[in-house]
């Protein structure tokens, strides 16, 4: 950790005392964070959160750095880049905004792989975006120990008729392993909100069942939830053109998509 709580390897520039760091990082930068990830420190993939002196004057506003996947080739081309600016100018203290999507744009178009850099970009962009609206949601359903697994698990038997559907259809539902909504549910039913029962005419059939603490808990994190929904960051329409595009990418994917 550098002075102000700024890892070495953030996407900023920033001028600290008589060394200047940088997103560029060094051999010794990579050596140290690659250790560091392996003994589990702060490389888990959910952001990195310090303080840092913002526009030359101490700030003590949380700066949200994105975090670097160990030898990611977007990050190593950000470390490496082509003919990056000197800092001599910049005062003590000041953070040099860049993005590092489209750093990593330029640097894929000045290697040769501009037939792929759109598409780097726009994937890079969509894992961020997921990053970031997901730090929303867990912070919404963190007030109701939940998780959005769990969450997901809640509100689809809150919309069935009755409460309760068969383990296989909400894995089925949900597109997710049947282990993991046995986890899912298993946790739910320890904290009282959510039963399981055999049914009487295949016992081979186990139903989840919602109950009365688990419709209150999942009706109140909805209402966290869609404050979210309601403003994620673009006006309605865009909303829905932004939807229509990841749909024909889901159903690129094979993601089975009904048609309008």
């Amino acid at each position: 950790m550098r002075p102000g709580g700024v890892r070495p390897d953030t996407r900023d520039t920033v001028r600290t005392g008589s060394r200047q760091g940088s997103w560029q990082g060094s051999e010794q930068d990579d050596e140290e964070h690659d250790h560091g990830d392996d003994q589990g420190g702060d490389g888990d993939g959910a952001g990195v959160h310090g303080f840092s002196f913002v526009e030359g004057a101490p700030s003590t506003t949380p700066v949200t750095y994105a975090p670097r996947a160990r030898h990611s080739p977007v990050a190593h081309a950000l470390r490496t880049p082509l003919g990056a600016p000197t800092l001599a100018a910049v005062p003590y203290g000041v953070v040099v905004r860049r993005d590092p999507i489209r750093e990593a744009h330029r640097q894929w178009a000045a290697h040769g792989w501009a037939d792929a850099a759109d598409g780097m970009a726009m994937v890079t962009s969509l894992v961020r975006v997921h990053q970031l609206l997901a730090a929303r949601i867990d912070q919404v359903l963190r007030e109701h120990d939940l998780t959005f697994a769990r969450y997901e698990v809640l509100q689809l038997l809150a919309f069935s008729s009755r409460g309760e559907l068969p383990m296989a259809r909400v894995g089925s539902l949900l597109q997710v392993h049947p282990a993991s909504v046995t986890s899912a549910v298993q946790r739910l039913e320890r904290q009282g909100f959510v039963t399981r029962t055999r049914s009487e005419e295949d016992r081979r059939v186990v139903y989840a069942a919602l109950t009365a603490d688990g419709r209150a808990a999942v009706a109140a994190a909805t209402t966290g939830l869609n404050a979210v929904f309601a403003d994620p960051g673009l006006p309605p329409d865009r909303v829905r053109e932004l939807t229509a595009l990841l749909t024909q990418l889901r159903a690129a994917a094979g993601d089975p998509v009904a048609p309008d």
